[in-house]
């Protein structure tokens, strides 16, 4: 696999960390650094994890990785999702203080099998892991103490588990065209720096001007990533230009004047070779 591929894979999972404000040093390292063996590991480990946001960060680095031939038919998995849903439907009016959760576990489970159906399989496993956590929620945990709910309730659990179980194996790809790996690159790299260094900050003028930034560069990349989508990359990129110049203009510390620099020359490159 071509490593520019698998970095890019682990810049998404590290853009999932940082946006959900978890420890970002660790794909922050290997994202420096794309060892194959290490970023297994990595996945390995995180995709066993009791919290969602580490599942997610697992399967964001999924299509940097041999995941194997597919072993099983999702129509299948799509048609069993489909009657979960509709069982968890059924238990939702009388789960007292549970159905919050519950009516959020349904409408995970719904959003997954739609997904398996059209194909975008990151998306079903994200909310698939989704759907183990709401099943795992206090609330739901406390029906199982009622006997009308205790078989129901821990067999649905179960069942959601198997299909996340499931779809762990399932393939992921991004289809790039080449030469539109470093342009993505470099945005990336550039909307990561920003995430990192001044997103942290909740209400400061400048954590708000880079948290626009950082969403017209995320939008960007993913239009690089579509084959007709150049024109609407190139749009966002200017954007981005834009905002940066503004706050080069307004800023006085000229260590962040460098920075502003750099960065805009990086997204000038990327922007020069679509």
């Amino acid at each position: 696999m071509d490593e520019r591929l698998a970095k890019i894979a682990i810049g998404l999972a590290l853009e999932s960390v940082i946006t959900h404000k978890g420890d970002a040093e660790e794909l922050a390292s290997l994202y420096s650094n794309p060892d194959p063996v290490l970023m297994r590991e990595t996945h390995d480990r995180l995709i066993e994890s009791d919290d969602h946001y580490e599942r997610e960060a697992a399967i964001w680095l999924e299509p940097g990785l041999s995941m194997g031939p597919l072993k099983s038919d999702p129509r299948t998995l799509a048609g069993e999702m489909r009657e979960m849903e509709f069982v968890l439907g059924t238990i939702i009016g009388r789960s007292g203080m549970a159905q919050r959760e519950v009516n959020y576990w349904m409408d995970y489970i719904a959003n997954a099998h739609q997904f398996i159906a059209d194909g975008f399989w990151i998306d079903a496993k994200i909310f698939l892991s989704h759907a183990i956590q709401s099943s795992r929620a206090a609330s739901v945990e406390e029906l199982k103490s009622d006997p009308c709910f205790s078989y129901e309730v821990e067999t649905l659990q179960r069942a959601t588990v198997s299909y996340f179980d499931e779809m762990k194996d399932y393939p992921l790809t991004l289809n790039i065209l080449e030469e539109r790996l470093d342009p993505i690159l470099q945005v990336q790299e550039t909307m990561l720096a920003l995430m990192r260094t001044h997103c942290k900050s909740v209400y400061s003028d400048e954590a708000g001007i880079a948290r626009q930034i950082v969403h017209r560069l995320s939008s960007a990349m993913r239009h690089m990533m579509q084959v007709e989508k150049s024109r609407d990359a190139k749009r966002e990129l200017g954007l981005a230009l834009e905002q940066l110049g503004k706050w080069l203009g307004e800023t006085e510390d000229g260590v962040a004047k460098a920075e502003m620099e750099a960065h805009s020359r990086r997204i000038r490159a990327a922007a020069n070779m679509l």
